[in-house]
């Protein structure tokens, strides 16, 4: 790099009339001679190329990058030339000399001003037309890779279904070859139509003493009572007829015993009735099979829970005293428990009243109070005195009305 040239001191000089008021030209000399020589500018510089109407701002303030790239090849046009142009001076040291470049043409700086200082026109709407095109254009692009992309996808599960129905179509043949050779050999074979026998049932009535102990042996086998329950659970259900074992009872016990059978039966054995010689006849002591008996109440208990034991002996008492009476009905309609009031007189004394009710009582001469009660019994009720408590009391009785 060759060294700075040393210029000798100037002394300070008033300035002349004209350097008062330097041009534009000469301002620019004087920046271009400062930067070429490596001198510092004022601090207060007008740039030259700075607009001074507000007429002008619009094209400046609208494309300021566009500008300053101007700037820049103008500068660079102007250096080229100024080392072109360039003179070198040597003083009579001849241990120093400088490199003095001519100033550029003003011609140049003017063209390069005017140049600067042109407004730019305004955005014309056919450019942002253009941008905006481009710009949906570009979204566009994006959006239709995207569907490209699924209909590959698509396209790819829809080869695999149509491998899968090609393997179901081949399975599908395959099943249909083996039915129609099962079907030709079921032609080749003989057919043998059987008729089909009838359900029998596990219960048959009993109507004979060998047929009471073989079914009180059959009761021995647990498998054998809950296959009876279950058949004659079909006929009134699983806990359908609560309240309503009596019910339940006349419609099944013609399943178990027959009826001309109970005539040959009591409770405990006894009879009292007598033959043609006047003797005692002699019958069957039905408590004693206690597994039959049992059988009869767990069918009832499928039907009814409320159902006690001691209703289900009361009601097998209530069969053996009526079995006379029930051998010469007709069996018209189902059998059904009925339920009727029973009136129980009650001692008045037992319960705790008021003078004026007493004395009311008093004077219709009568102590006696009748308190009504729904029971269930089949014919009319039995009255009898209870001399415990001086009350009339009335049997409670299973009736079948049939």
């Amino acid at each position: 790099m060759p060294p700075k040239a040393k210029y000798p001191k100037k002394k300070a000089t008033a300035p002349t009339k004209q350097e008062k008021l330097p041009s534009d030209e000469v301002k620019n000399k004087a920046a271009a001679g400062r930067r070429k020589t490596g001198g510092s500018e004022p601090k207060k510089h007008l740039h030259p190329l700075k607009p001074q109407n507000a007429e002008s701002n619009v094209g400046v303030q609208s494309n300021a990058a566009k500008l300053f790239a101007a700037i820049a090849a103008k500068q660079c046009t102007v250096v080229k030339t100024a080392i072109e142009s360039k003179e070198t001076r040597e003083y009579d040291s001849g241990s120093e000399h400088s490199t003095i470049t001519s100033d550029p043409a003003p011609n140049q700086l003017n063209e390069c001003k005017a140049m600067l200082l042109k407004p730019e026109p305004a955005d014309d709407p056919t450019d942002i037309l253009s941008s905006v095109s481009s710009s949906n254009s570009l979204s566009v692009n994006i959006q239709f890779a995207d569907i490209m992309k699924k209909l590959e996808s698509i396209e790819n599960n829809v080869q695999e279904m149509g491998k899968h129905q090609a393997k179901c179509l081949i399975l599908g043949a395959q099943a249909n070859a083996k039915i129609d050779y099962l079907l030709s050999e079921k032609a080749k074979q003989p057919t043998v139509n059987v008729a089909a026998k009838p359900q029998e049932s596990l219960l048959v009535p009993v109507n004979s003493l060998t047929d009471l102990e073989n079914a009180e042996k059959r009761c021995e086998d647990d498998s054998y009572v809950e296959s009876v329950i279950r058949e004659m659970g079909q006929m009134h259900g699983k806990n359908r007829f609560k309240t309503r074992g009596g019910t339940v009872c006349l419609q099944i016990i013609d399943h178990f015993v027959d009826r001309s059978f109970f005539r040959q039966c009591s409770w405990t054995g006894i009879s009292k009735t007598f033959d043609e010689n006047q003797k005692l006849v002699e019958k069957i002591a039905f408590s004693k099979y206690e597994k039959f008996i049992n059988l009869f109440y767990r069918v009832i208990r499928n039907a009814d829970e409320d159902f006690t034991k001691e209703e289900c002996n009361k009601f097998f008492k209530q069969c053996l005293r009526n079995s006379k009476q029930r051998v010469g009905e007709q069996m018209l309609r189902l059998p059904a428990a009925r339920n009727r009031t029973k009136r129980i007189p009650v001692d008045s004394n037992d319960y705790a009243e008021d003078e004026d009710d007493s004395e009311d009582r008093q004077a219709e001469g009568s102590n006696i109070e009748y308190i009504e009660e729904i029971v269930e019994h089949d014919h009319d009720p039995k009255r009898h005195v209870d001399d415990s408590n001086d009350m009339i009391v009335d049997e409670t009785v299973f009736t079948a009305d049939i």
